[in-house]
């Protein structure tokens, strides 16, 4: 059985997509399937068929990228259950704001739902 990795990216500079390539090399590189998914354009009625995601998101003052938007408001609909999802996350954002990587404990707390 060949393990399968969604890399779900949202980004406003660049740097979660930067870092969202690395993994994916880093993944195929160890004979795991990998695909990089952008959250502004990632359709929500495929989350339910995910098993295992990697989620990097970037923070602007508490607030996730503008692109992924409609990504995050799907997340706090919480109409999906997602049991079987094996996820992580990886949340950027700068020491400076009070509300640090807030998108990323937001993701965080809906896929554990």
């Amino acid at each position: 059985m060949t393990l399968s990795l969604t890399i779900l990216f949202a980004t406003a500079t660049g740097n979660a997509l930067v870092l969202a390539e690395f993994a994916e090399a880093a993944a195929r590189k160890s004979g795991i399937a990998a695909r990089l998914a952008d959250a502004a354009t990632y359709d929500f009625r495929e989350l339910s068929g995910e098993k295992t995601m990697l989620v990097i998101t970037s923070t602007h003052e508490g607030e996730p990228p503008y692109d992924a938007t409609d990504f995050f408001d799907f997340l706090d609909e919480g109409t999906t259950r997602l049991p079987g999802l094996r996820y992580a996350v990886l949340a950027l954002g700068d020491t400076g704001y009070d509300a640090f990587c807030a998108a990323g404990r937001r993701v965080d707390e809906r896929l554990e739902g």
